[in-house]
């Protein structure tokens, strides 16, 4: 409500290095609002790092700058171990939305190039929260 424009710039950076890939991103999105009304900044940034235990490597995808699934090299598929942390800050002169961080274990089972299972068990600490919450998740992914 009573915004001007909002202004969103954002660093992302990987590498792939054999099995292993590092992920990370960092976001700032300011907020311009009209006049009497504060003006503010949000942030969030992430770092994932993962593991291919069966030794397979990523592929990076040239054509959208993206790192994309494992390719399996056994008729079993492939199997990841992933861990990621998170961090989002909505705290900005008197506008308290929350700050929350969150830490992601995972492990994935590429069946193929297409297809895979994920496994993720995330746990988060927020403030705002009157416990810290966990869960774990599974979900099913096709890509075509």
């Amino acid at each position: 409500k009573h915004v001007n424009h909002v202004t969103t710039a954002g660093f992302e950076t990987g590498l792939i290095y054999g099995p292993f890939t590092l992920q990370a991103e960092y976001i700032q999105q300011s907020v311009s609002r009209e006049e009497g009304y504060d003006e503010f900044d949000y942030s969030g940034n992430y770092v994932s790092l993962s593991y291919m235990l069966t030794g397979e490597s990523k592929l990076y995808q040239k054509d959208n700058g993206s790192i994309g699934m494992a390719k399996p090299e056994s008729g079993y598929g492939a199997l990841e171990m992933a861990y990621r942390i998170s961090n989002v800050d909505m705290t900005d002169k008197g506008r308290d939305r929350g700050e929350m961080t969150s830490r992601t274990l995972g492990l994935n089972w590429y069946f193929n190039k297409n297809f895979r299972i994920m496994y993720n068990y995330t746990y988060i600490e927020s403030a705002e929260l009157a416990d810290n919450m966990n869960f774990s998740q599974v979900r099913m992914q096709y890509a075509f």
